[in-house]
């Protein structure tokens, strides 16, 4: 084989080595345009998917005047106080130590401030305090009393709507009862029965959210039930009514 057709093969074998190489990246070049591609594609429909899906702007009420301003309505505040409970609170008082009692009723800490009222009432101020000595007293809870920070009884003329019907007093005297032990009692909590200290079902159409307490002695025993309601340990009686808001207090009579 003469020297120019040994020099002609192996052009033509470089030729087609180059056109090989050529053809292998052109192949890559359009694998990575298709995947480029399909990455844009994806990422244009999530951006679609994120603006189809994307919460409507919040539209605010305008005013009623002709002008293109708009305001926001807030919650009114309350100029009075409202009750927070339909019994005064039984608190142990500290003497030389500072309390705040709670004016307008917002507290969550009743009957002490929590600050409530600077959202709810800011123009009803807590009552500050300071006992000269040891005592246990009733806090009003229903904020009517004109004894702050003291019960007056101003919480039997105020009725909650939320909170059930208030007892009456049927009497304000404890009463003397023998228990056997293992029987199951009903005291009766709202003051309607017939049957004091025991409930006689008077609840159920006269004070209609309230129920009796039931309750089984361990041992025969001669124990005081509490005759005014308003007892803290019940249906025991804890002195309640020696209070003031109990002895001028009105006695329930039963309707014939």
């Amino acid at each position: 084989m003469t020297y120019r057709i040994r020099v002609l093969l192996l052009l033509k074998k470089k030729k087609k080595r180059h056109h090989h190489h050529y053809h292998h990246h052109q192949r890559l070049f359009r694998i990575k345009c298709a995947r480029m591609n399909a990455a844009g594609l994806i990422c244009a429909a999530r951006a679609t998917c994120a603006q189809t899906f994307r919460r409507p702007p919040l539209r605010l009420p305008l005013c009623a005047s002709s002008s293109s301003s708009f305001t926001v309505q807030r919650c009114p505040q309350s100029t009075q106080a409202v009750p927070a409970a339909r019994l005064p609170s039984r608190v142990k008082l500290s003497a030389g130590k500072r309390y705040a009692w709670c004016a307008c009723g917002h507290s969550k800490k009743q009957p002490f401030c929590d600050g409530s009222h600077r959202a709810k009432a800011p123009k009803i101020s807590p009552l500050l305090f300071t006992p000269d000595k040891n005592k246990t007293v009733l806090l009003c809870a229903c904020k009517q009393t004109k004894n702050s920070p003291y019960c007056n009884g101003s919480h039997f003329k105020v009725r909650l709507s939320t909170a059930p019907p208030e007892p009456v007093i049927p009497s304000k005297k404890p009463i003397k009862v023998e228990l056997v032990g293992g029987k199951r009692y009903a005291w009766c909590s709202c003051g309607h029965s017939r049957k004091q200290p025991f409930c006689d079902g008077s609840h159920k159409t006269r004070a209609q959210g309230m129920t009796p307490l039931r309750f089984v002695p361990e041992k025969d025993s001669t124990v005081w039930l509490c005759g005014c309601k308003h007892t803290s340990s019940p249906p025991y009686c804890d002195g309640t009514h020696k209070q003031d808001f109990i002895v001028s207090a009105p006695l329930h009579e039963h309707a014939d």
